[in-house]
């Protein structure tokens, strides 16, 4: 007996059994299907070359079920050329799965996949509109998560397998990634990094690249800007070095600084061995020597797309000690503790610190000490029934304000 099995009438190889009578040959098959094997045709025949026309054969078509093969790429309509800040930029999520992915039927409304979508690292889960009967994929969400719906005030649109983002801003970059969900498991795309670094001033776009772990970037090239959120005022007492740290967000990153002073009377350079420059970053050592070197420096950056237009501020303010605290109160007291806030005042141009020292009313000595970088104060373990004296202050380290006095009696 000849036994034959074959894969879309490709032979592959088994193995045969024949029983000592040699009345009966068994065939074993060992196959492992792979995803290209859905939609073939397995088939198994038998034939006696002895007897003509004896061949007998069966089989059936291969019905592979596997958890869904996702791949997400930036919208084939969208021109490369001109993204930029305040455009438009889609997203297609395309997907093979067998059983497809969740499609529910929603009444009036169309029918809705299960799909996720990862921005950056906040898993932002897109389920348009699907029972809460599904599986929660929220749970791993970081505190700064949000859900992202179809919503047209935040220019968010999710329609089947597609994500428009309108108008988008920098805040809208990072990693995005598909994931598609079935019965067999869940299948995650590549990962799509948008970096929206891009300004409304000279820009253009400069290259897109698909890296080693299949990320597809996109770049953009932008002048220099400040980074936001770097401090601006700086109390600097006569004779004491600052180091006053300019940071610009650019692309490219190697970037050509200058560094100017302003005052009321003069605007000149500052010497370059006074500033350490590193690619977006930039410190310079200031010391103000007179009253006259008391004003602004202002930063610039340049790369190779062009010059910053506006500069970043700082201001250089004489250094001294803080301001008395006020509004003191005790807000809270029991036999042994108490809690007492206050509204601070301007630091003297460095950064404060508050005390409250508490003083046995009798004695005259030192019971509790507290610092704080809030005056806000609590303090506990005080003797049941005695006075106390308390002194509120700020300190920096030009030294500290005058003490405002406070008396508890018991």
């Amino acid at each position: 007996m000849h036994i034959e099995k074959f894969l879309d009438w490709h032979t592959i190889d088994d193995c045969k059994f024949t029983s000592p009578d040699r009345n009966t040959t068994t065939s074993v098959l060992t196959f492992v299907p792979t995803v290209e094997d859905g939609g073939k045709y397995l088939s198994c025949r038998g034939q006696q070359h002895q007897i003509s026309d004896s061949g007998m054969e069966d089989g059936w078509k291969l019905d592979i079920y596997h958890v869904p093969l996702v791949s997400l790429e930036l919208g084939s309509t969208l021109n490369g050329s001109v993204i930029k800040e305040g455009v438009d930029v889609y997203f297609e999520c395309n997907i093979k799965s067998n059983p497809w992915v969740y499609k529910l039927p929603l009444g009036s409304t169309p029918e809705s996949y299960a799909l996720d979508l990862y921005h950056g690292t906040m898993k932002i889960c897109i389920i348009i509109s699907l029972p809460s009967t599904l599986r929660n994929f929220n749970k791993d969400l970081p505190p700064q998560g949000k859900q992202l719906y179809n919503n047209m005030q935040t220019n968010t649109i999710v329609s089947n397998q597609s994500l428009v983002l309108q108008s988008i801003t920098r805040a809208r970059s990072g990693l995005y990634t598909c994931v598609g969900h079935n019965q067999e498991g869940d299948g995650e795309s590549n990962p799509v990094q948008l970096d929206v670094n891009v300004s409304n001033e000279r820009c253009r776009y400069k290259r897109a690249i698909l890296s080693y772990f299949s990320t597809f970037s996109i770049f953009f090239t932008v002048i220099p800007v400040c980074r936001p959120g770097q401090p601006k005022v700086f109390g600097v007492a006569r004779h004491e070095t600052a180091r006053i740290v300019c940071e610009l967000e650019a692309n490219p990153t190697d970037v050509q600084f200058v560094w100017k002073f302003n005052n009321t009377a003069d605007s000149v350079d500052l010497p370059q061995n006074q500033i350490q420059t590193e690619k977006g970053r930039s410190v310079a050592s200031y010391k103000p020597m007179t009253e006259l070197d008391y004003g602004t420096l202002l930063c610039w950056g340049k790369n190779e797309i062009g010059i910053q237009k506006e500069p970043c501020v700082f201001y250089i303010n004489p250094a001294g000690k803080p301001d008395s605290l006020s509004n003191c109160s005790i807000v809270n007291q029991t036999a042994e503790s108490l809690h007492v806030e206050c509204s601070e005042g301007f630091d003297g141009g460095v950064q404060q610190v508050f005390v409250m020292e508490v003083y046995d009313t009798q004695s005259k000595k030192l019971v509790s000490n507290v610092t704080s970088k809030i005056p806000v104060f609590n303090v506990g373990g005080l003797e049941s029934g005695a006075g106390f004296d308390i002194g509120l202050y700020a300190a920096n380290k030009k030294g500290r304000s005058p003490s405002r006095p406070c008396k508890l009696s018991r």
